[in-house]
């Protein structure tokens, strides 16, 4: 039998997705912005979040998921900012 948290994950198939999508658009908007401490501040959020898992594996994969889409998003924040 599943535990609420398996559960959880099958109502909302495509969280993961959606909430990526929100954090690269915040990250953006606030680079754009002019606002690279709220960048650092959604950044730590999310690692603090993630700190109490008991799956570690898992918690490296969402952590270089989240860096790598952090980081696609500040760059592209910084070339348009530039321009």
């Amino acid at each position: 039998m599943p535990d609420n948290n398996e559960e959880g994950l099958q109502n909302l198939p495509n969280a993961g997705q959606l909430i990526g999508t929100m954090e690269r658009t915040l990250a953006l908007t606030f680079i754009l912005l002019g606002h690279f401490e709220a960048v650092g501040l959604l950044i730590a959020a999310k690692s603090i979040l993630r700190f109490g898992e008991k799956d570690h594996l898992r918690s490296e994969y969402v952590v270089t998921g989240t860096l790598l889409s952090f980081g696609i998003a500040i760059m592209i924040g910084i070339v348009l900012h530039l321009l």
